[in-house]
């Protein structure tokens, strides 16, 4: 919970945003026939336990593509997944919000496109365990908290290694 336990006071966000220089906005169409081409061929090839998304594999993709050419490979990726179908999880119709939660997935260095497709896929799933979400809601809870009672704001950009996916697409 990167983007949650580093907090910072209000007045110091824009330079924690401004110190990010190296980041750039790329956007890029994928079709559905593409993007099954894709996962047709991270799961023809190999023996998978998990079976990724159309999501995991484009992921995968961009991951893939990036670490080619950035001199620190990304290692840690965060997904923003919906708990709203895990059952037993906290879904209350009184209490207002998002049912999200960002999910980790660890990545070595040199990971493969259908290793990075299945890590990906496996932590979601991992995180729809109900004791899972019931401990993440209450250590966000604790530091969210704790943020807003200090008078910091939670700072979402990604330090070198890290980076985030937030897409519901399958």
């Amino acid at each position: 919970m990167l983007h949650l336990s580093e907090a910072c006071p209000a007045a110091e966000m824009g330079q924690r945003y401004a110190a990010n220089k190296g980041a750039a906005e790329v956007a890029f169409k994928v079709t559905t026939k593409q993007l099954r081409m894709l996962r047709d061929r991270i799961v023809e090839g190999a023996s998978l336990e998990v079976r990724p998304s159309l999501q995991d594999c484009l992921t995968a993709y961009i991951v893939n593509v990036i670490n080619r050419y950035i001199e620190v490979p990304i290692t840690q990726l965060t997904n923003v997944a919906s708990y709203r179908a895990v059952p037993g999880a906290v879904n209350d119709p009184a209490v207002a919000g998002n049912a999200i939660y960002v999910v980790p997935c660890v990545l070595s260095p040199d990971s493969t496109l259908e290793e990075i497709a299945c890590s990906v896929r496996r932590s979601i799933i991992r995180a729809r365990e109900p004791s899972f979400v019931e401990e993440y809601m209450r250590v966000a809870n604790h530091l969210m908290l704790s943020a807003c009672n200090e008078d910091r704001m939670m700072c979402f950009a990604d330090p070198p290694g890290h980076a985030s996916v937030n897409s519901n697409l399958a």
